[in-house]
């Protein structure tokens, strides 16, 4: 993981099992947990 800064969000993820949206591109890559873009979610919800 690149920002130390990131780690209380990763945890989370990992422990609820729920992806994260973060507005931060860095986040992309790491892979212990699903981290979604703006863009993604965008192409996924319903609207």
């Amino acid at each position: 993981m690149r920002d130390k800064d990131d780690s209380p969000y990763i945890a989370f993820a990992l422990s609820s099992g729920q992806p994260i949206w973060p507005n931060d591109s860095g986040m992309k890559e790491q892979l212990l947990a699903e981290v979604f873009t703006t863009k993604e979610l965008v192409k996924l919800l319903p609207l």
